[in-house]
């Protein structure tokens, strides 16, 4: 069996050609589809062995939807837990209706989502090795490199902001015969990239800098639904212009103040309804935004309504504890340079909660 090993402060990952099955850590990994039937591929190859109790189990989550991490026993297999990552639904396409050259992206974001999860769930267990598929690669059909980038990206993100040590295995087995080994080679590439990154301190970057278009904001009828809610201060009035340039990109309808007509006392019940007809709330952080009462209150009222929320950092400035408060366990996405790499990140996380929480038309 192959194998190497890379180390993330007092982390190791080691990738591995051989069959997940013979993996000896607390935790195995397996993905899922919606509803974890426990159907085709690695799924039903792990029911085999795992015998019907893990099976009773995981019929116990019907209700499992895209992106969750459901935990169950490990049944006859020697690890000590399961853990199901939704990444594909079974009976049909994940993400209709978007167009192709985006759908990577999403698909991306869903497997760093569950990686993430899986990761955090293994601490909060007080747990310390896990092993995982190629997540991606197999009934979600995402392209070997995107998979490899994806999983390298996150994995050691999450174990450098952690000195608990962690041992990861990441395992390698083409069951439909359509890769040879090489093919492969980007899971290596990619690790030992991150590798010399964490050591030399370096962090990637794209200096590819994005022109401020000029703001097209579509006719908006306060009481039909939109996709996205933009939360800003009119002082961050160029960082928004760039997040509504993405959203026409990608065909989302939005609603944005723009002049500040909608924070009078005669407009407060405009900005609920505008909150509660979105799907998703866009909040840029900065330091004009977390010092806005009217932005404060906009959080609260998006948290109040379970609204998905994705705080977009424009600065390092510390959000205000009333915001902090609501987001505590959300993930930011990190633009103090408006470049292609992070537009991408965004777009991504866009389109990827929007399917998570099945708000794709």
């Amino acid at each position: 069996m192959e194998s190497r090993t890379y180390k993330f402060n007092n982390s190791t990952v080691k990738i591995i050609f051989g069959d997940l099955i013979s993996s000896k850590t607390d935790v195995m990994v397996i993905s899922g589809s919606i509803g974890i039937p426990m159907l085709g591929g690695l799924p039903e190859y792990i029911k085999k062995h795992a015998g019907k109790s893990t099976f009773d189990d995981a019929s116990k989550h019907s209700d499992a939807k895209l992106g969750d991490v459901v935990v169950t026993s490990a049944g006859d297999l020697p690890h000590k837990y399961l853990f199901h990552a939704v990444t594909v639904d079974f009976w049909k396409k994940v993400i209709p209706n978007i167009e192709e050259e985006n759908l990577n992206g999403a698909y991306q974001y869903i497997i760093s989502h569950v990686y993430r999860k899986c990761i955090r769930l293994l601490t909060a267990m007080e747990l310390d090795s896990i092993a995982f598929p190629c997540l991606g690669v197999g009934m979600g059909n995402m392209p070997l490199k995107a998979v490899a980038k994806a999983t390298a990206e996150i994995i050691s993100q999450l174990l450098l902001r952690t000195n608990k040590k962690i041992r990861v295995e990441i395992y390698i087995k083409d069951t439909y015969g359509v890769y040879e080994n090489l093919n492969y080679l980007p899971f290596f590439e990619y690790f030992g990239a991150y590798e010399i990154l964490a050591k030399t301190e370096l962090k990637p970057s794209d200096n590819d800098a994005l022109q401020i278009p000029e703001l097209n904001i579509p006719s908006i009828d306060i009481h039909d639904y939109q996709d996205v809610f933009i939360s800003y201060s009119r002082k961050d009035m160029e960082a928004a212009k760039l997040i509504c340039s993405l959203l026409n990109k990608i065909k989302l309808s939005f609603w944005i103040d723009v002049n500040g007509v909608y924070s009078g006392n005669n407009y407060k019940e405009e900005i609920v309804k505008a909150i509660q007809h979105s799907k998703i709330m866009i909040f840029l952080s900065s330091e004009n935004s977390n010092k806005s009462v009217n932005v404060i209150k906009e959080i609260n009222l998006a948290d109040k309504y379970n609204k998905i929320i994705i705080p977009v950092r424009l600065d390092r400035y510390p959000m205000d504890p009333a915001i902090e408060y609501d987001l505590s366990s959300i993930d930011c996405i990190e633009m103090q340079s408006f470049d292609q790499s992070s537009m991408t990140k965004l777009q991504n996380a866009i389109i990827g909660q929007l399917a998570i929480n099945g708000n794709i038309k």
